[in-house]
């Protein structure tokens, strides 16, 4: 329910009130939705140029298991092209803060196994 509700808000545009709704949906525990959904949440994150929000909404695709969907992780790489941060440095900085995650996320899993 929630994910089709961020849908509708990013496709009008209502950037902030789609983030919100993803928020409570964090908040909730609310694990895995759509792809579609995710895409809706990225491409708010660039409507409000946000890479601090980007990098939320990157965290929970990881710890969701959605993090292997090469187009949503090139649409966060955009986000900083876009908001300026393109150099190489930053690029690679943002791409092993993500590693490091992902690697603590799985340790996690292994912990709780």
């Amino acid at each position: 329910m929630i994910c089709s509700e961020i849908e509708k808000c990013v496709k009008y545009k209502r950037y902030e009130d789609a983030l919100e709704l993803f928020e409570i949906l964090e908040l909730q525990g609310g694990q895995g939705g759509r792809g579609i959904a995710y895409e809706a949440l990225v491409n708010a994150c660039m409507g409000l140029k946000s890479i601090r929000r980007a990098r939320r909404v990157h965290g929970y695709m990881m710890r969701s298991g959605y993090d292997a969907d090469l187009y949503l992780a090139n649409r966060v790489l955009l986000i900083h092209v876009k908001c300026g941060r393109t150099s190489n440095r930053e690029i690679m900085k943002e791409k092993e803060r993500c590693n490091r995650e992902r690697e603590r996320e799985r340790e996690r899993e292994r912990r709780m196994t």
